[in-house]
């Protein structure tokens, strides 16, 4: 029996998108930080429309320096905002 050959398709970037804590849905998980956006609801949407899930930060809980992916230059305001999106 011939083995297939299977492609997955991974885009990780940054994306300025906040997708917040406790907001599981289908693509993503309640580990997020801070409150949604409207980038984060429109990447929510987008990963809904082409199959992919929103992972990186958003599945598995982490200790809190590994969770921020940004932190202001007064090192005050920290965000996620760098993500890592699968294909489904």
């Amino acid at each position: 029996m011939k083995k297939h050959r299977q492609d997955r398709l991974i885009i990780y970037g940054d994306f300025n998108a906040k997708v917040g804590a406790g907001n599981k849905s289908d693509v993503n998980g309640i580990y997020g930080i801070g409150r949604r956006n409207e980038r984060g609801e429109r990447l929510v949407e987008f990963c809904k429309e082409n199959s992919l899930v929103l992972i990186g930060n958003t599945l598995f809980k982490q200790h809190p320096p590994q969770t921020f992916t940004r932190t202001s230059p007064d090192g005050e305001t920290r965000n996620q905002i760098d993500y890592m999106l699968m294909q489904n």
